[in-house]
């Protein structure tokens, strides 16, 4: 598979990045399947049983591989690079 770039001019345009809404999609079906909040998916990604208020992108990129989505690394990699807008190689809670 060919790694897509989120297209930022059509996130500005109001519309979701297919990218965004398959990755996004498929983390919704797993919170619906476990009957997960927000908190307790994001406890999952970052790998631990204590709650984290960050995720490295090595931890969220074996989660989510493990869970069997159906998502390549490179999508998975691209979604991270974008909810992780400070550029610091981690996503935090707030």
């Amino acid at each position: 598979m060919t790694r897509r770039k989120i297209n930022v001019a059509f996130l500005e345009k109001g519309f979701i990045d297919p990218l965004l809404a398959s990755c996004t999609s498929a983390l919704v079906g797993v919170m619906e399947l476990y009957s997960f909040d927000h908190k307790q998916l994001f406890r999952v990604l970052s790998g631990k049983t204590q709650a984290r208020s960050t995720v490295s992108k090595d931890d969220f990129v074996t989660c989510v591989q493990g869970m069997d989505l159906k998502l390549s690394v490179d999508d998975i990699s691209e979604f991270f690079n974008h909810c992780d807008v400070l550029a610091l190689n981690r996503i935090t809670m707030d």
